[in-house]
């Protein structure tokens, strides 16, 4: 799997506009995850932490009358913000499973939101939504509702369209017309849980395009195409300009030299000498004492004094 690095301070830096598929209110494509952890007993909190989706478990395995929790996660391929969601089981033995807690995340992390759950829920063929009125649900990877309960037996809970809508969709905080607009999930992108047996772990839709370096080029691609070509996937970069994948000298204030891409040259305050690939000799201007001793800048070979500003002009 390819290194994914999300770059949140990014976006004031980079034109969004034209972004479509990468709106953050773009619920399209998400997944909804099932995922038993094994040291979770108790889920109530849904503090439940699951660092990237290659590692959901959606299977229980254990004893038969072994009390356990999982969860249904929602997740995206890059950042998002959604006020809702809703979906419910298919079919399944209710043998296999006695519920005995459940709950929406919401009611952890909001003080309002509503909830509005089919007669029989959590049971085959039943389903829930749930919104929140006073906030969303942030990230790539967000728990959204937890069972606790005891497995008695073999079998899978499939997850399913909301039978009251027929649909499971993520819900974003905008609306229109005054009604919240669905985004609905792919059958493929609804997981299972195993008991004593395989689930089905599903992914979110990962074609979404962001910078990916590869041997320091620079390419917009999936992350399943980064991923073939052994490359890091800058999620949150949308533009390969200025390079992020170049590693060249830095000027650092103080006439040091670092090694950096432009963007954490940038970031350090630095100038990004692209032409230049080594620190050896030192390519940026000595250091020397300015008027009133603060520190001024000298040409490697000349005693004339220059300002930081007047270095930066002679780079560009």
């Amino acid at each position: 799997m390819c290194r994914r690095i999300c770059l949140v301070l990014l976006v004031g830096t980079l034109s969004l506009s034209g972004a479509g598929a990468n709106d953050p209110v773009n619920l399209a494509g998400g997944a909804l995850i099932m995922h038993h952890p094994p040291e979770v007993v108790m889920g109530g909190e849904c503090n439940v932490q699951l660092p990237t989706v290659g590692d959901q478990n959606p299977r229980i395995d254990g004893l038969p009358g072994d009390l356990v929790t999982f969860y249904v996660i929602g997740a995206f391929a890059a950042p998002r913000e959604f006020c809702g969601f809703q979906f419910g089981f298919g079919e399944f033995d209710p043998s296999i499973f006695t519920f005995m807690d459940w709950g929406s995340c919401a009611g952890v992390e909001f003080e309002d939101y509503l909830e509005l759950a089919s007669s029989g829920w959590p049971g085959p063929n039943e389903g829930t939504a749930c919104v929140s009125t006073v906030g969303s649900w942030d990230g790539f990877i967000v728990p959204m509702y937890y069972f606790t309960g005891i497995a008695y037996a073999e079998g899978v809970i499939p997850l399913d369209a909301d039978p009251t809508h027929d649909m499971a969709a993520f819900t974003n905080c905008e609306s229109w017309m005054g009604l919240p607009e669905l985004f609905e999930i792919h059958k493929d992108r609804l997981g299972a849980l195993g008991i004593f047996t395989d689930g089905k772990p599903v992914e979110p839709e990962l074609s979404i395009r962001w910078a990916c370096c590869a041997d320091e080029e620079c390419q917009l691609l999936s992350a399943a195409d980064c991923d073939a070509l052994g490359g890091t996937w800058l999620c949150g970069l949308l533009s390969c300009t200025p390079d992020p994948c170049k590693v060249r000298a830095c000027c650092l204030e103080g006439c040091q030299c670092q090694l950096m891409t432009e963007l954490e040259c940038r970031d350090a305050g630095g100038l990004h000498i692209s032409r230049i690939l080594s620190c050896d000799p030192n390519p940026c201007p000595q250091a020397s004492d300015g008027p009133q001793g603060s520190p001024g800048l000298t040409g490697s070979s000349s005693n004339t004094r220059m300002s930081w500003g007047a270095i930066k002009v002679l780079y560009r």
